[in-house]
């Protein structure tokens, strides 16, 4: 299965998994110009979150897959009140799933000293969202994601 029908295949498993209200953001200007902050928004009812999802092959993140447009656009979303997001990074090798928080990723990305993050980086720094195989499709459980935001950024409405 070539690469693009496997990030597909993990967009749709990710969307899928969200039982709340989710929106596909799709782009018109093609990989290069796109102008998302992410491949979904997601709403719980509490707060808005972007969701960019990648998929790698091995356990080292290039930033070759990176768009460095997407990424200031997403950080310019999350200045908003109770609008987060962060990277979905699905390993095909070891079959696990992170969750990278804007902030961190930023941070990692404006202190960097390579042109790829290590996979001990995201396993330090990422949130490890539990995957169940279904038949021959996963389920992500996002539930790890919306507890992970309400208990480090959210701040509720009075």
């Amino acid at each position: 299965m070539n690469v693009q029908k496997i990030g597909s295949r993990f967009e749709q498993d990710f969307k899928s998994s969200v039982s709340d209200y989710i929106l596909r953001l799709r782009s018109m200007q093609g990989f290069k110009g796109t102008d998302n902050p992410g491949d979904f928004l997601v709403y719980n009812g509490k707060y808005i979150l972007f969701i960019e999802c990648k998929t790698i092959k091995e356990g080292r993140f290039n930033l070759s897959n990176l768009r460095a447009m997407q990424l200031w656009k997403l950080v310019e979303a999350c200045s908003n009140p109770n609008v987060f997001g962060g990277y979905l990074i699905y390993i095909r090798k070891t079959q696990e799933c992170f969750f990278i928080e804007t902030g961190k990723f930023l941070f990692w990305y404006l202190t960097r000293d390579r042109q790829s993050i290590p996979y001990s980086w995201m396993k330090e720094n990422g949130l490890l969202v539990p995957m169940q195989l279904k038949r021959t499709r996963y389920r992500y459980d996002i539930d790890t994601i919306y507890k992970w935001v309400e208990e480090n950024c959210y701040v509720a409405q009075t």
